[in-house]
């Protein structure tokens, strides 16, 4: 792969510029990024999941395929299955 992240070169250091160009206004609008004794509850809010945010927990999710198909046969629902491979945020 030439002239990409593989094949090393400026073209890395050329991404990692513009991704840097593209924070900096992010970053002025971002205000005061210091945790203080005034802020921290506003950090608070921004990093605690809001109840919405945590609806899925109240799923009840199956471990074992087959005892999740063996219910929705009875309840006459469908099912996810959910299959992957890799780090769940995609960092391989």
């Amino acid at each position: 792969m030439r002239g990409g992240i593989a094949g090393g070169g400026a073209a890395p250091r050329k991404w990692c510029g513009l991704a840097l160009l593209a924070l900096l206004p992010a970053l002025a609008l971002a205000g005061d990024l210091d945790l203080t004794p005034k802020n921290w509850r506003d950090w608070k809010k921004k990093i605690v999941p809001a109840a919405e945010e945590l609806a899925w927990q109240k799923i009840a999710w199956k471990a074992s395929f087959y005892a999740a198909l063996e219910q929705a046969q009875k309840e006459e629902k469908p099912l996810l299955l959910w299959a992957m491979n890799g780090h769940p945020l995609g960092c391989t």
